[in-house]
């Protein structure tokens, strides 16, 4: 794999993705694993990030931007794109709300204008199916419930809620982790359980110490059941040749 799907670099500026379905897509333009590495590669902040990420986009994704200093929730399809921090109004759009100092996404946008590009329905609590996810897939166009994404949301944002002001590194992973094995919010855990959610990985970065925590999918064996190995990005500079 040439591009990413996610990571950080020795400036601090970290990014990951997690796709977003959106009936407004194009081919014409640079995919986003490609707009990843170049954030990886080339920017020093949240702001060249922030460029490099919204030139030329192709389809629905939601993305967040940090640096040790700052951190941006980031909303994209071909034609419409959002970025905000935590304290932007957009953020505690019901059923969504803020968490002060803290963004976060999953597979679900947020802002209205975004959000129409991906279901007719803004509120997703509806269940089962009232709500649909339209986008393109390999096997075509998919409606996925609304519900799904949006108690992926519910779960990660009481359990990040719950452990604020606790969250070093290692805690920071024990979330994400709890978020699928059931401690978070037992109804996720059963979306997890039939399948309908997979973690090919986890990842946590500090960038004041440029330590970080990882686990990796394996087989079929989902990343949040997997060893945590741990690593400092001192200790790959000195080994990389």
């Amino acid at each position: 794999m040439v591009g990413s799907l996610g990571g950080f670099n020795e400036r601090g500026v970290a990014c990951d993705v997690l796709s977003c379905w959106s009936n407004n897509e194009t081919h014409t333009g640079i995919p986003l694993i490609f707009r990843l590495r170049m954030i990886l590669d080339h920017a020093t902040n949240v702001s060249t990030a922030l460029t490099i990420i919204n030139d030329h986009r192709t389809e629905g994704w939601n993305a967040i931007l940090s640096d040790p200093t700052s951190a941006v929730a980031v909303e994209q399809t071909a034609n419409a794109s959002y970025a905000g921090t935590w304290d932007n109004p957009v953020e505690a759009t019901k059923p969504f709300w803020q968490i002060p100092n803290m963004v976060r996404r999953t597979n679900i946008f947020i802002d209205p204008d975004t959000a129409a590009t991906q279901r007719t329905t803004y509120n997703p609590r509806l269940f089962p199916i009232l709500t649909t996810l339209t986008g393109r897939s390999k096997l075509g166009w998919l409606g996925v419930p609304a519900y799904l994404p949006w108690r992926h949301y519910y779960a990660l944002s009481n359990t990040l809620d719950n452990d604020r002001g606790n969250l070093d590194l290692n805690m920071s992973m024990n979330v994400l982790r709890e978020v699928y094995n059931g401690t978070a919010d037992p109804v996720f855990h059963v979306f997890v359980a039939i399948g309908a959610y997979c973690t090919l990985h986890q990842w946590v970065y500090c960038p004041q110490t440029g330590a970080f925590c990882l686990s990796l999918a394996q087989g079929t064996t989902n990343s949040w059941k997997e060893p945590i190995h741990t690593f400092t990005l001192q200790e790959l500079e000195d080994h990389t040749p």
